[in-house]
């Protein structure tokens, strides 16, 4: 929280890091405005679990779910596998064991990039939704940030500044859940699109094409097979960029 002011509250976001503009060297906490009313306070904690389902029910509390990437910190053990997480606002509830991934997620990088795919496809037919970043919806960037989160990676929320947080790699290197950008050709350095590349030439994107989330060719996305691509190159009037999180 940074102030308050007629109802309503300026804070940062401490989890969603963005350059501020595009001379800026580092990543620093998005900040913005929200009402007070949509607000409760929580003092410091340190989460050692997150939500892993696109939703996971919740018992014993006022709400009923978490989306995915909620973080929480376990207070207890119950029985039949639950879990009593701490809720924001001092409340607690139930969450299903199955339905987390205990943090820090340790995981061979090809089970990790598997999972980060088989993650992002429980979004295939969903819709579209500008602004988007839970399981209930999401747009372009938040579909990538989420699942990435889900399995202990923090990304930032918006494109531009995933793109640089990550590096460039060859096209022939390109592995499951690596990250094609594209831009509008005259504008080659605004990042306006998100995509993870899923193998097989394939891209699992939430686009404003279809206004929804699918997973379809390079050729279908762009005219182009993905081994007549290159870093760079502008089919279709978009610059296309292949780059790399997990190292």
């Amino acid at each position: 929280l940074i102030e308050a002011a007629g109802g309503w509250l300026k804070i940062e976001a401490l989890e969603q890091q963005h350059k501020e503009n595009p001379a800026a060297k580092s990543l620093s906490p998005y900040s913005g405005w929200i009402e007070a009313k949509n607000a409760v306070f929580s003092g410091p904690r340190e989460p050692d679990a997150v939500i892993k389902e696109k939703k996971a029910g919740l018992e014993d509390a006022a709400q009923t779910e978490l989306s995915m990437g909620v973080k929480v910190k376990i207070l207890a053990r119950e029985k039949n596998s639950g879990l009593r997480v701490l809720l924001p606002g001092g409340e607690s509830g139930v969450v299903s064991e199955k339905n987390v991934n205990y943090l820090p997620v340790k995981l061979p990088e090809d089970e990790l990039r598997r999972k980060i795919i088989e993650t992002a496809r429980k979004f295939l037919g969903d819709k579209y939704y500008w602004g988007g970043r839970s399981g209930f919806a999401a747009d372009c960037s938040g579909l990538v940030s989420l699942v990435y989160r889900a399995w202990g990676m923090d990304l930032p929320r918006n494109a531009s500044d995933q793109f640089a947080l990550s590096k460039s790699v060859p096209k022939e290197s390109l592995k499951p859940a690596d990250l094609v950008f594209s831009s509008e050709a005259d504008h080659p350095k605004d990042m306006t699109h998100v995509m993870l590349y899923s193998g097989n030439g394939k891209l699992i994107e939430a686009t404003r094409d279809t206004d929804s989330v699918r997973e379809v060719s390079f050729k279908e996305k762009f005219g182009l097979d993905l081994a007549r691509m290159k870093n760079g190159q502008a089919p279709n009037g978009k610059k296309i960029y292949f780059r790399r999180i997990i190292k």
